[in-house]
């Protein structure tokens, strides 16, 4: 299965509004920018927040992220884009990630690692 039939699958799993914001996360994470899935787990990496995100790949518990670092990660540029598509505030769109980004990760990495790509 391709990330994008992994990404529209993804998308259908939430329910109502959040479909719709899951499909453009889920857009924003295959991004050229981002770099799918290992992409974006590299860029918390580099932005000191290791353990949370490989928290969110692994198998236990999902460990919660603050709003304020999905725009250290992402940037201010791709939360504010995020956000027009969404329809919100740049700190509504942080909110919303910093909820939805911990489940689709999980979801995307159901054996507990990173696909290669």
């Amino acid at each position: 299965m391709s990330l994008m039939d992994s990404l529209s699958q993804m998308a259908s799993q939430f329910g109502g509004k959040d479909a719709g914001t899951a499909s453009h996360v889920m857009e924003m994470i295959n991004s050229p920018e981002v770099g799918g899935v290992s992409g974006l787990v590299a860029k918390f990496h580099q932005n000191g927040l290791g353990d949370v995100v490989n928290s969110w790949v692994g198998n236990g518990e999902n460990q919660q992220i603050a709003a304020n670092h999905i725009e250290q990660v992402l940037g201010p540029d791709k939360v504010a884009a995020i956000a027009g598509k969404l329809g919100m505030s740049p700190d509504e769109a942080k909110a919303k990630l910093a909820t939805m980004l911990p489940q689709i990760v999980n979801k995307l990495t159901p054996a507990g690692k990173v696909a290669s790509a």
